[in-house]
């Protein structure tokens, strides 16, 4: 009898256990919609949630994760993979986003990379048609984790990144002011700039 009180215990003591486990989650930073220009689905004031995915059509929106602003470009679309207060991970699906970590680091993954901005300015562009993704810092420096050939790189000059059959790296030359996309840079710029 004594034996089966204390498996009955048990039992509870671990079922209760994973209740509790399961839900205490972490605290997670305030997502917020800022700025958008053009016409959109979303709204100033929307506050999307982890594990949505956020797409762009023709407009450009503004999202702050606390004190971290990700600025995304048309046709772009990340899915926010966390939203710990340690920093939010985003991954980008496709398009172009620009990223600007002050205190709290942000994730940018890609199917093969993993970035991290720790305090500082960076553009990502994921050409997922040519599976190739760019990483620009523009202001600091990248901390890239290439997975598949298992390199670790603190990224201070653009670089192109292979996500193809043969994963691989090379520096490139990148003028953003002069790209098809000088009108979102110069929007991105006066947002900061208030």
């Amino acid at each position: 009898m004594l034996n089966k009180v204390l498996t009955a215990l048990l039992l509870i003591s671990i079922y209760g256990l994973l209740v509790l486990f399961r839900f205490d989650t972490p605290p997670t930073l305030d997502v917020l919609v800022r700025d958008i220009e053009g016409q959109s689905t979303y709204t100033a004031g929307y506050e999307p949630s982890r594990g949505e995915i956020v797409a762009t059509s023709q407009e450009w929106l503004s999202i702050t994760f606390g004190d971290v602003q990700v600025f995304l470009d048309s046709n772009t679309s990340i899915k926010l993979e966390g939203l710990a207060e340690d920093g939010p991970t985003i991954r980008l699906l496709r398009g172009r986003l620009q990223a600007t970590a002050d205190r709290t680091p942000i994730w940018i993954t890609t199917n093969t990379s993993e970035n991290t901005v720790f305090s500082g300015t960076a553009t990502f562009i994921n050409y997922d048609f040519l599976e190739t993704v760019h990483v620009v810092p523009v202001d600091g420096s990248v901390q890239t984790h290439i997975k598949a050939t298992g390199d670790y790189m603190l990224l201070p000059v653009p670089i192109a990144i292979t996500e193809g059959y043969e994963p691989s790296y090379e520096t490139i030359e990148v003028n953003l002011e002069a790209e098809s996309s000088a009108g979102f840079y110069e929007w991105v710029e006066g947002l900061t700039k208030r």
